[in-house]
């Protein structure tokens, strides 16, 4: 979840806003403000999460586990065979790489990437004693975890769930920091028309109608063995109150030489050690280690952004074209009045196309705002890259106000 040009755009969108009820029928109001993220045109990102593409499997995430001629290890969600496109998944393979790099007794790694698996493996390494220097193209930790707190709350615009909270890794950072969780168990869930009625939708239907929203895609762009890829830890879906960036702080890594709004360019590698090129604005630098530990997304390593030497091998890189990158875009709509369905955990639009404002979650219950975040997936998600925030907020407020017509 990234890029420099910002893949957080904010924006401001002036309105009346129109009561909540009048004459006990619900009339939708314009929204005062609007958040909206652009994970797909973010050069540091390129995408929200990985999927296996059509020729995709299981085994080549396990491919991408593996070592580079031992002194380079990949980690991050698409290199997590059993918990895959996850926050925890991240934080799993972070501790996988750390431990792979322990094992060749260096005493100095390059860690690329500050998202949670460069922050978990940074933790490791320097709690056994290892130097590490951690670059970061942002000039912020968190990769695709990251809150806006611009509008007076806790706006999650990457992550937003931790997936099964039961002995989860997310879950016992966030208790191990006293953070509140708040149950999300997918019952309170509304269906509307674009007529503004409330409809009866067989379950396996309502999901089926955002089915791209859950992959970041559309079905033409997966593999069958993606409807069905990784394990689940037990217990139920749970959101983090006050944001998810919290957990952030629960990673111990004061002891890493951080380089925030370092991008590299070019990584060396070899028998011997690895060389790291940092290219921030008219600066070159090189950092030579004894290994390294590459986070990047899976986007930003199909882009070529990031260049090899020697490339890497073969196997390696039919993996990574194996593998495709999804786009889930979120549109927060901040009101002055909470018009809709208050007690619905999420809206969905019986009728959406395209993944096009097929779901509305409702943030009430986790900010004690009147706000709405509204959900894109698949191609359309890749058409709104290049859409204003005034008029994506628009077009999702104008999706919603059908629903409440």
């Amino acid at each position: 979840m990234q890029r420099r040009r910002r893949q957080l755009v904010v924006g401001a969108v002036s309105a009346l806003a129109a009561p909540a009820l009048l004459f006990g029928k619900s009339y939708a109001s314009t929204p005062r403000a609007v958040l909206r993220t652009a994970w797909w045109s973010d050069p540091f990102a390129r995408g929200s999460y990985s999927h296996l593409g059509l020729h995709g499997t299981r085994a080549d995430r396990v491919q991408l586990a593996q070592p580079v001629a031992e002194r380079l290890v990949f980690a991050g969600e698409a290199t997590e065979p059993d918990y895959p496109s996850t926050v925890h998944g991240a934080i799993l393979s972070g501790r996988r790489a750390a431990d792979q790099i322990r094992d060749l007794g260096v005493d100095h790694v390059a860690i690329i990437g500050a998202g949670v698996a460069g922050l978990a493996a940074a933790e490791l390494l320097l709690r056994d004693g290892i130097a590490v220097d951690l670059f970061e193209a942002r000039a912020r930790i968190g990769g695709r975890v990251i809150t806006d707190r611009s509008l007076g709350f806790a706006a999650d615009l990457g992550a937003s769930w931790i997936h099964g909270s039961h002995a989860n890794p997310v879950t016992e950072i966030a208790h191990a920091l006293g953070l509140t969780l708040l149950r999300s168990d997918w019952e309170g869930v509304v269906t509307r028309n674009r007529e503004g009625r409330i409809v009866d939708m067989p379950e396996w239907l309502h999901w089926h109608s955002i089915a791209n929203l859950d992959y970041a895609d559309d079905y033409d762009n997966l593999s069958d063995l993606a409807l069905d890829e990784g394990e689940e830890f037990g217990g139920p879906d749970v959101m983090i109150s006050g944001g998810y960036d919290q957990i952030l702080a629960g990673f111990e890594t004061d002891g890493a030489r951080l380089h925030l709004a370092s991008p590299i360019v070019q990584i060396r590698y070899g028998t011997g050690g690895v060389e790291i090129v940092t290219a921030a604005g008219s600066n070159t630098g090189t950092l030579t280690a004894q290994a390294a530990i590459v986070t990047l997304p899976l986007g930003v390593l199909q882009s070529g952004a990031v260049q090899f030497a020697p490339s890497l091998p073969p196997e390696v890189q039919a993996s990574l074209s194996r593998l495709r990158m999804g786009s889930l875009e979120k549109v927060v709509l901040h009101y002055d009045h909470a018009f809709w369905d208050q007690g619905a955990e999420v809206i969905l639009a019986a009728d959406a196309r395209d993944g096009a404002f097929a779901a509305f979650v409702n943030l009430l219950p986790l900010t004690g705002q009147a706000a709405l975040m509204a959900l894109n997936g698949g191609d359309y998600a890749r058409s709104l890259a290049g859409l204003s925030t005034e008029v994506l907020g628009q077009r999702a407020s104008a999706a919603l106000a059908a629903l409440y017509l």
